[in-house]
């Protein structure tokens, strides 16, 4: 791809951006939800984009990135477009409910809080709600067969981080999807699903199973792959309750173009933070409690 092609994409990007930041656009969004969805597959990862040499995939990414944050700049002059976590939610480090949770994921074999530092997000996210009867749904149970895409290799423990979030919140229910049939279980207080996030019908099939505003956490630890983590947010947007949360996690940094254009399409009732972790990045996307 040409450089003169690399701008002209930035600059379909930024007017693009532009017209659904708009009353107008807005509109159009409240009545056509698709407009957003089709918005991001032509411009972040259409198949024309994908045929591209990965150094030009680079170079493009890299161009998108500079144009979102000029343009969100001039919408807002306090964007931040990086937090760490404790700018995002808070530094709950030493907290009792952070250090339990992070102790149970060890336990049970879960990366989140040994590889990564992601129970500190949770802790802060569901800390004070602790003994409620809260539902969390998490995409990606941890497969540890070796012939499936995102696996944790051999020696993984699926469910882990079911079983961990289970034992922390005594009066949780706690649901799970994979593309991984072979790893699908029920247990006390947990229940998993079999999804495919390249095919979102199945995604829609396991909505069918619960009503909307359903749950009060929705992570992405699935395929780890744009359209994968696009096709899981309109999963999870239609069944965090108010006040909920949904998190992607394991996202690059390259990603941040996408993201920042699906922050600015989602509404005024969600609020997105692109968070830096201990190695990587996570997608923050909270909904607000109706006024």
């Amino acid at each position: 791809m040409q450089p003169s092609a690399i701008s002209h994409r930035c600059e379909l990007i930024k007017k693009g951006v532009s017209k659904l930041f708009s009353i107008n656009g807005a509109q159009k969004l409240v009545s056509r939800p698709s407009i957003a969805i089709n918005f991001l597959r032509a411009f972040l990862f259409d198949v024309k984009l994908r045929k591209q040499s990965i150094s030009d995939r680079l170079k493009m990414y890299e161009a998108s990135i500079s144009a979102l944050a000029e343009l969100s700049i001039k919408q807002n002059p306090q964007t931040k477009l990086i937090s760490t976590i404790e700018e995002a939610i808070g530094d709950v480090s030493e907290d009792s409910n952070c250090k339990d949770l992070a102790a149970l994921l060890k336990n049970h074999g879960s990366d989140k809080s040994t590889v990564h530092n992601y129970h500190l997000v949770y802790a802060a996210l569901l800390g004070q709600k602790r003994q409620a009867p809260l539902n969390i749904f998490e995409i990606g149970l941890g497969t540890n067969n070796i012939d499936t895409q995102s696996n944790m290799g051999a020696n993984g423990r699926p469910g882990a981080s079911l079983r961990a979030f289970r034992d922390w919140a005594p009066n949780a229910n706690i649901f799970g999807a994979d593309v991984d049939a072979r790893i699908l279980f029920s247990e006390n207080r947990i229940r998993t699903f079999f999804v495919d996030q390249t095919k979102p019908e199945t995604l829609r099939n396991v909505a069918k199973n619960f009503q909307p505003k359903s749950f009060d956490l929705v992570i992405d630890d699935g395929l780890h792959n744009s359209e994968a983590n696009l096709n899981s947010l309109l999963f999870a947007l239609e069944l965090v309750r108010d006040d909920g949360a949904i998190v992607i996690e394991d996202v690059s940094k390259i990603d941040l173009p996408f993201w920042q254009t699906a922050f600015s399409v989602l509404g005024t009732e969600y609020t997105g933070k692109f968070i830096k972790t201990k190695y990587d990045y996570i997608v923050l996307i909270r909904k607000s409690l109706p006024n």
